[in-house]
């Protein structure tokens, strides 16, 4: 037998009442629909809050990467920074390492007790440079104060060799161009491949010849090949040759300056043009000069 429900609706001012008659099973369908609903509107929402949130982190997310990113940037470019000062450092030191006649330089150990010597300011100096590729910025920056300390060390100990550093050739002879290198070179009069004892620098007629060290002058003249040369004994086995000057302005038995002018720019002697040959000997063996200036090149 079915069941109905009778419901009234009865007006609160006047007006005719009205009755609704629902079965049992109508009743029923009527609040699964409304829980289906229910439910339903229920999830949405959920969903709707969900998507809310990630909306959030993922905007949260974004900012931190950027974030992230624009501190990658500035590690890589502390560290980049950090890396090139380490790598002065190593140039400036295998060159005081030269300078100072030290013997293996490249030695690993520690200092020990007991006072600096020579050996061990090259070891000690490369002991903080012959380290594997860095890559935190705050492990660079420790390495690179480790460098400078080192450095300070190195410094101390040259406070008593001032006489030799002096007579040191460590600064360009003359600003202009490199137009010629250390060692074997095609010729340029004969177009074979021969040694080249010095560099070239190509500059304008005229320029001035600097001292690269202190010293005393052993040649000033005319020369075959080399024009108007100059010869300074800087002692401790060095020498420096000038040549292909205009004019020579120090007499030989002078005894000259770092920064002294001896002479002038020329193209005399066997010459393609305006230039300083320069050398650099030690023990009246050629050497490179490169490795012993310690001053950027400068135009």
């Amino acid at each position: 037998m079915k069941r109905y429900y009778t419901f009234m609706i009865i007006p609160s001012s006047r007006g005719k009442a009205r009755k609704i008659i629902l079965s049992n099973k109508t009743i029923r369908f009527f609040f699964l629909t409304l829980s289906i609903l229910f439910i339903a509107f229920t999830l949405i929402f959920l969903d709707w809050l969900r998507t809310s949130y990630a909306k959030i982190e993922v905007r949260r997310l974004k900012a931190e990467n950027a974030n992230q990113r624009d501190k990658i940037k500035m590690y890589e470019d502390l560290t980049r920074e950090l890396q090139e000062k380490i790598d002065g450092f190593k140039s400036y030191v295998e060159k005081l390492n030269v300078f100072a006649g030290l013997q293996s330089p490249y030695a690993l150990k520690e200092v020990g007790s007991g006072g600096v010597s020579k050996n061990d300011i090259g070891t000690i100096i490369n002991n903080s440079l012959q380290k594997p590729a860095l890559q935190k910025p705050e492990v660079l920056k420790k390495t690179a104060d480790e460098v400078e300390q080192n450095l300070k060390i190195l410094d101390q100990f040259f406070q008593d060799q001032s006489y030799r550093l002096s007579a040191l050739p460590s600064i360009w002879p003359t600003r202009g161009y490199l137009s010629g290198f250390f060692g074997n070179r095609k010729d340029p009069f004969t177009g074979k491949i021969d040694f080249h004892p010095g560099l070239d620098i190509s500059t304008q007629l005229g320029n001035k010849v600097f001292a690269t060290a202190n010293g005393i002058v052993i040649v000033a003249e005319y020369r075959k090949g080399y024009g108007n040369v100059v010869i300074i004994d800087h002692g401790f086995g060095f020498s420096t040759l000038y040549a292909h000057l205009s004019k020579i302005a120090v007499k030989e038995g002078q005894k000259v300056k770092r920064w002294d002018v001896i002479g002038y720019v020329g193209t005399t002697g066997k010459s393609t043009g305006p230039h300083l040959h320069y050398e650099v000997r030690r023990y009246n063996q050629s050497v490179n000069p490169l490795d012993f200036i310690l001053e950027d090149f400068n135009i």
